[in-house]
């Protein structure tokens, strides 16, 4: 559980180093849209692999430096800086300073092992936030020097590995950090990734005269009228639903939704439940969008950066807790499909024409009791993620920042199976964890 210390064994740094891409990049300044300037004040992104032993580790570390540097020639915004350009917009300098590369190790007579970890499902532990950097856009901007991707390579006493990535979300989102993650994976086995990335953010640049009033976006106003309340200390766990349990969810909804609004739909009622709101209290359950498919005309395929929209399902304590899986799948289903093309070019608006409103975008994001946010898919392509020694045992969160935020992960060794980290405060959680029904189809 987050927040508690870990004792008995440490994680100790042996070396760091940059890693620079192995040609030079093709731009010097790589300008940001709407979408990646917004997420100026988001920490890093923080993701964990983990692998079991295969051969020498030094082996493993070269490899994955030699790709690295590979991977970096294309995704080259990678190994620039954060900085102003000469018009004083947040851009990226692609000076080819290189990415953060950390060598550590897990030490201590107490240390776990890869083996004992895979034997508790990867349960989240307190260590996991030492296995990647922390990163904050106020570091990468005012420091300068900052990279704007650390890889922390980990090494257990039994040989296994956990590959730990903190990544800006001012360069991408997630659709785009696993995209970079599965080229460099190609990069070691045949040095090419089979997706290229486009570095072109101007798509998603507004084209239209600023408005004369700012757009009205409703999503906004919903996220306003619900009530904050105190953020308790957190704690983090990991879940898994199996896919057969997927499946019999599905069914409950004759499968007229998908297996993520069905898995959303029941961790959102039964952690509403766990809260015990009051029943006229308005709560929400908050999102991700990705874009590329749903602009018209489509985003190029490889686009690389941020191109997410936030959809928002709301409705009141009591009716949530009154009605069945389908009514509560139906209302995140809508909210999905409420995003469209246009409703993206109006937030482009937003952004471009009034970007002071940027925090007050974001505050209202920050999860609490009446509100769940989703930061992950269990889409991504984890299992890709072969450098050359098998796909991951288990994708984990470094650390799962805010209360009701849920990152979500495919099953590596299980397909169809569905992972989530949730973090609530410990009194909630253990409500959560007592819920005869809410277990019924999770481990």
């Amino acid at each position: 559980m987050e927040g508690e210390q870990q004792t008995g064994f440490a994680v100790e740094v042996v070396e760091e180093r940059l890693v620079r891409p192995s040609s030079s990049s093709h731009e010097e300044w790589l300008a940001l849209s709407p979408c990646d300037a917004l997420m100026r004040d988001v920490n890093y992104t923080r993701r964990l692999l983990f692998y079991p032993h295969h051969g020498a580790a030094g082996h493993m570390l070269r490899t994955l430096r030699h790709s690295l540097s590979l991977a970096l020639a294309h995704f080259y915004p990678l190994a620039g800086r954060l900085s102003l350009d000469q018009n004083g917009r947040l851009a990226v300098h692609c000076n080819d300073a290189g990415a953060q590369f950390v060598q550590a190790r897990l030490r201590g007579t107490d240390a776990p092992s890869i083996t004992q970890l895979q034997a508790s499902r990867f349960a989240v532990q307190p260590f996991f936030s030492q296995l990647a950097r922390w990163g904050s856009y106020s570091r990468a901007l005012h420091e300068g020097s900052a990279p704007l991707l650390s890889i922390q390579v980990t090494t257990f006493a039994c040989g296994g590995i956990a590959l730990g990535v903190a990544l800006s979300h001012v360069i991408a989102d997630g659709t785009s950090f696993w995209h970079f993650m599965s080229s460099w994976a190609e990069c070691a086995i045949r040095e090419m990734p089979s997706i290229p990335p486009l570095h072109k953010r101007q798509i998603l640049a507004t084209c239209r005269p600023p408005s004369t009033q700012k757009p009205a976006l409703d999503f906004f106003e919903d996220l306003q009228d619900m009530p904050t309340q105190r953020r308790d200390k957190k704690v983090g766990k990991s879940f898994c639903i199996p896919k057969d349990m997927v499946e019999k969810m599905k069914s409950e909804t004759q499968h007229q939704y998908s297996a993520y609004e069905v898995v959303c739909a029941h961790i959102w009622k039964h952690t509403n439940r766990a809260w015990n709101h009051l029943k006229d209290t308005n709560v929400g359950f908050i999102n991700v969008v990705n874009m590329r498919d749903r602009m018209m005309p489509p985003l190029p395929r490889g686009y690389f950066g941020n191109a997410i929209l936030w959809s928002i399902a709301t409705t009141t304590s009591g009716q949530l807790n009154d009605e069945n899986l389908a009514a509560t799948a139906r209302r995140i289903h809508d909210a999905i499909l409420a995003c469209s093309s246009s409703h993206m070019h109006e937030f482009l608006e937003l952004l471009e024409v009034y970007p002071c409103l940027t925090e007050k975008i974001l505050q209202p994001l920050n999860c609490n009791g009446v509100r769940m946010r989703v930061s992950s898919s269990a889409k991504f392509p984890v299992s890709s993620i072969n450098f050359g020694w098998g796909k991951p045992l288990a994708a984990r969160s470094a650390s799962v920042e805010e209360n009701n935020k849920i990152a979500f992960y495919p099953d590596p060794c299980s397909h169809g199976s569905i992972v989530f980290c949730l973090a609530l405060p410990r009194n909630i959680m253990e409500t959560l964890e007592h819920d005869p029904s809410f277990l019924f189809y999770v481990e």
